[in-house]
């Protein structure tokens, strides 16, 4: 397929995270990877691949995804919006926003599902986002910042 051929969507500078979970037969679904770009410098369909495979294969949490498995997994790549600053983490949505924390050199991200999946309110969603940036968990509460965005996600089994 060429280029000049793909949906002009595909080829807008776009934010994407790729994320790759294996269904079990309990019906709880297990992370296999996620990885992605929030400010891309590639359009959409070059961040999209790039993050597939470092979801599949680097993203370090992991042991890289096995042809083995590949039956049981399913991909979902999320489209971002540009991320937008917002003055208090009262502002942030459970379930609408994925939200980035800052402080000083740490930061960590949530997709919107993230806090849905696990049954967190907006203080537990931030105390394991400070936990993920390295931080205390009660590190949210004074001198971050937050950025949040939304998600168009499309979900797939990857056989």
């Amino acid at each position: 397929m060429e280029v000049d051929s793909l949906p002009a969507p595909l080829l807008k500078l776009t934010g994407v995270f790729v994320t790759i979970k294996k269904r079990h037969h309990t019906g709880k679904d297990e992370l296999r990877g996620c990885k992605g770009c929030i400010v891309p410098s590639e359009p959409l369909y070059c961040c999209a691949i790039s993050s597939a495979i470092k979801s599949a294969v680097h993203d370090t949490r992991f042991d890289p995804v096995t042809s083995a498995e590949l039956e049981d997994l399913t991909v979902g790549v999320s489209a971002l919006t540009a991320p937008e600053p917002i003055a208090s983490w009262e502002d942030y949505e459970v379930g609408r926003h994925g939200i980035i924390l800052a402080k000083g050199e740490h930061k960590a991200v949530f997709l919107p599902e993230v806090p849905i999946e696990h049954g967190y309110n907006a203080k537990q969603t931030l105390s394991k986002l400070a936990m993920k940036a390295g931080l205390e968990p009660n590190a949210w509460r004074r001198g971050c910042k937050y950025t949040v965005f939304l998600t168009s996600k499309l979900t797939k089994d990857f056989c």
